[in-house]
């Protein structure tokens, strides 16, 4: 899972470990599914 959502940041421009990063800090206040499918690594 771990290579597959490196390979999205790469092909997206977004540094892995800065994105990693970011996403490990905000799991503890996720609530809905909606902010769970916005940790995924895209260019939006």
């Amino acid at each position: 899972i771990f290579y597959t959502l490196i390979g999205s940041c790469l092909q997206a421009g977004i540094d892995p470990h800065k994105w990693l990063t970011s996403t490990l800090e905000k799991i503890p206040t996720l609530e809905t599914p909606i902010d769970w499918e916005e940790l995924l690594p895209s260019t939006n």
